[in-house]
């Protein structure tokens, strides 16, 4: 997975229109994992973000490595954070993540 190139979402239609449903929006407050299970949500992971464990893998929700991507461009966007490969490997559950993004907000 080469997240160091850039992918623009709108291209390949991933971005939701202006009227997107407000259940569909990630809200900004809260803290930093329940946004991330939010983003899951709405990349298509589950439909229950409440379903995510801290504990819980993208590999052990069977995520393919397309949608990780798309999942880590829409988290950088969201938390305004640089996330490289390096950095994104380092990371044994989504718990590491959002503790990450918490200490960078």
């Amino acid at each position: 997975m080469e997240l160091s190139q850039r992918l623009d979402l709108a291209k390949f239609g991933f971005d939701a229109p202006a009227s997107e449903p407000e259940e569909q929006t990630v809200p900004r407050d809260g803290d930093a994992f329940a946004q991330l299970c939010a983003l899951l949500s709405k990349v298509g992971v589950v439909e229950d973000a409440q379903s995510i464990s801290p504990a819980d893998t993208l590999d052990g929700l069977d995520v393919d490595s397309l949608t990780q991507i798309e999942f880590v461009v829409r988290a950088e966007d969201h938390f305004g954070v640089r996330i490289d490969e390096e950095l994104f490997s380092s990371w044994d559950t989504l718990g590491d993540m959002a503790e990450y993004l918490a200490g960078a907000e």
